[in-house]
């Protein structure tokens, strides 16, 4: 059975435009071995199979002409065969033959369909031993070359990586294929019993999911959904002010029902809008008295905010202890207009796990919002008791001209 191996060679070899001389020198041959390769008149010595075809690289089976049918047999076994001997939970005994076995999958068959056994068929704690593990990297990083964004390989190996080399790993791979790096590392630390570092992912986890149900930050202000009757904003306003309250274990007051008599917090944006939101609800329903009430208590709310000067440390929540949040003053385009004016504004923020949370409370948005933006105030707005609260409002603002720095 004649092979074109040859073949195959000279036509990856110009694919990579190098020479036959090139060629021989990465493997220490001379350029008339690899000329008679080329020819079909010999074959190179099986030895010398997987350096040829890293150096392209491709598999030892795609340089022989193997079916990928035929390809697919030798893969899965030879995977399968790596789970039976992992499946001993003898690392010591075996990690020598398991390395083996990685390596050839890794020069040959790291894009075969059987890969996802390594990752479902075994106990994961079995592939952090090295040199098991380091192998295993370098077949992963092979894996993810041929297949982007498997999302398997990803999630699997982000449990296992070790602790100085996770980071990295995830920061990598996590984007091409649109995983969360938090969500990684929750489950990381879940699988690996890290209560310590799990602890603080939990933590951003459940704020994230509480400030979701709750719309999102003060940014949601603009995300009036116009295909929804007044009755059903107004009952999801509702609710998610019903959550807020009963995730801080408060209780709403008839003349605070959005502050709840609270001083800052960390929700004080979400507040301020859900505040703002429901009153221009009411309004539209007829409940003009109610909605005053919601104004009332989200402009007090608005004006002790803006009374932050130097940076101070907010009260966490009993169940977000771990998450430090701050409050200070700060200046910036609210609209991010190079040219136009800088606005006061009080930064709201969160710093864990190298990322950044914030909030940025402008009452120029607010003004923005009570007097242009949505209709649903238009019945009140030549109403003196209106006009004292947006008065209010316009009284925070504070701006100044944007100062440019000229680059020498």
């Amino acid at each position: 059975m004649n092979l074109p191996i040859g073949s195959n060679i000279k036509r990856l070899r110009r694919k990579n435009d190098m020479t036959q001389e090139q060629l021989a020198v990465r493997l220490g041959v001379t350029f008339q071995s690899v000329s008679r390769w080329e020819n079909g008149q010999v074959y190179p010595d099986m030895e010398l199979m997987p350096a040829i075809a890293e150096i392209f690289g491709a598999s030892v089976d795609s340089l022989m002409g193997v079916p990928e049918s035929e390809k697919e047999k030798r893969a899965t076994a030879l995977v399968l065969e790596f789970v039976r001997l992992c499946r001993e939970r003898d690392p010591d005994k075996n990690a020598e033959k398991m390395t083996e076995l990685l390596r050839i999958i890794r020069r040959n068959y790291a894009d075969c369909e059987a890969f996802y056994h390594i990752w479902t068929d075994v106990d994961l704690s079995q592939l952090s031993f090295e040199p098991i593990l380091n192998e295993l990297r370098h077949t992963v990083e092979a894996r993810l070359k041929k297949c982007p964004g498997d999302e398997l390989s990803i999630k699997y190996f982000s449990k296992i990586e070790d602790d100085g080399r996770v980071g990295e790993f995830i920061e990598s791979y996590t984007a091409p294929a649109g995983l969360g790096r938090d969500e990684l590392l929750f489950e990381r630390y879940w699988v690996r019993g890290e209560h310590d570092k799990y602890e603080l992912t939990r933590q951003l986890r459940l704020f994230e999911t509480v400030n979701e149900l709750t719309a999102g930050a003060s940014v949601k202000l603009w995300g009036r959904d116009e295909s929804k009757s007044c009755e059903q904003r107004f009952r999801e306003n509702t609710a998610r002010l019903q959550i807020l309250h009963t995730f801080c274990r408060e209780a709403p007051t008839e003349v605070q029902p959005v502050s709840c008599g609270k001083e800052i917090d960390m929700w004080a944006g979400t507040r301020i809008s859900l505040g703002l939101r429901q009153a221009e609800c009411l309004v539209e329903l007829g409940r003009r008295n109610e909605a005053y009430i919601f104004l009332e208590d989200a402009v007090s709310l608005l004006e002790r905010v803006m009374k932050i000067t130097d940076k101070i440390t907010l009260e966490p929540e009993e169940f977000l202890h771990g998450l430090i949040w701050t409050a200070e003053e700060s200046w910036h385009s609210p609209d991010n207009d190079p040219t136009g004016e800088e606005h006061r504004m009080i930064f709201i923020a969160n710093e864990s796990d190298n990322v950044t949370r914030c909030v940025c409370v402008y009452p120029s948005n607010i003004l923005f919002y009570m007097t242009s933006y949505y209709k649903g105030f238009d019945n009140i707005k030549n109403e003196q008791k209106f006009k004292e609260l947006v008065d209010r409002v316009r009284g925070l603002i504070v701006t100044r001209p944007i100062l440019f720095t000229q680059t020498p």
